[in-house]
C-alpha cells in the first residue's frame, strides 16, 4: 500500500466520520419516544424514529444512513 492510498483512506474515513458528527448534531428527535429522528412525514412535518416512523407517508430524513451507522457503532 503505497502512501498516496493510505491518504486517500484516512480522507475518505475522516469525511464519513464528519457526516456522522454533522448528522448527530443535526438531528431531530422522534416526537413520539424522543430517540433519534430517521424519518419524516412531510405532510405533518412530524420526526420521528425507525420504531414510530411505520406507515405510509414516511420518507427517510436526509440523515438517517449517517445516524443509523452511528448508533451500530461500538
Amino acid at each position: 500500500m503505497t502512501t498516496m492510498e493510505l491518504h486517500d483512506i484516512i480522507a475518505r474515513l475522516t469525511r464519513e466520520r464528519d457526516a456522522a458528527r454533522a448528522a448527530l448534531r443535526d438531528a431531530s428527535r422522534c416526537e413520539d419516544c424522543g430517540a433519534w429522528a430517521t424519518a419524516y412525514r412531510s405532510a405533518s412535518a412530524r420526526y420521528a424514529c425507525d420504531s414510530c416512523g411505520v406507515g405510509d407517508g414516511w420518507a427517510d430524513d436526509p440523515h438517517a444512513a449517517a445516524l443509523r451507522a452511528a448508533m451500530r457503532a461500538p
